[in-house]
């Protein structure tokens, strides 16, 4: 949808079900991508939800863009197809030096940091996760955001 956040009123469309949905998503506006894949040590983690990565950066005095802080979020069952916080899902500030999870956060789980060692539905480790060849997907990110020299600061997923 084009009118909503949160991951609300998304839907998933496939053969089985898009002669169903037709009418229903020509009757609002809409924005139709194709399915992402999470990499497949992100898909062990939640397999049911497009797992993403929030890049949060601005630009310095020097006039070079800086990334601020970089958020892994996860779906749940809670939060069906979506990985959104406001929907049910949960998230994890990444240490930019060492691509582990630190702070943990949800809006709607109720909140004690223990209970964020392990994800919620499958029970993967995330206390000790680190992410694979940090420091290159760190350096394809800074990429990303020098390439938008334009932009003053802004959140990317």
């Amino acid at each position: 949808p084009t009118t909503d956040g949160g991951g609300r009123k998304i839907i998933k469309l496939d053969a089985g079900n898009f002669e169903e949905q037709l009418d229903q998503l020509l009757a609002r506006d809409v924005v139709i991508v194709s399915t992402l894949q999470n990499e497949s040590f992100l898909k062990e983690i939640f397999p049911l939800s497009l797992n993403t990565m929030r890049v949060m950066f601005f630009k310095t005095p020097a006039r070079k863009n800086k990334i601020l802080m970089i958020g892994q979020r996860f779906g749940t069952q809670k939060s069906k197809l979506v990985d959104n916080i406001s929907s049910g899902g949960l998230g994890y500030t990444v240490d930019l030096i060492s691509g582990k999870f630190s702070k943990p956060y949800s809006f709607t789980i109720p909140f004690r940091p223990e209970d964020f060692h392990f994800h919620p539905d499958t029970g993967a480790d995330l206390k000790n996760f680190q992410y694979p060849d940090w420091q290159a997907r760190l350096s394809q990110i800074q990429e990303i955001v020098d390439y938008l020299d334009f932009v003053e600061y802004a959140g990317l997923d």
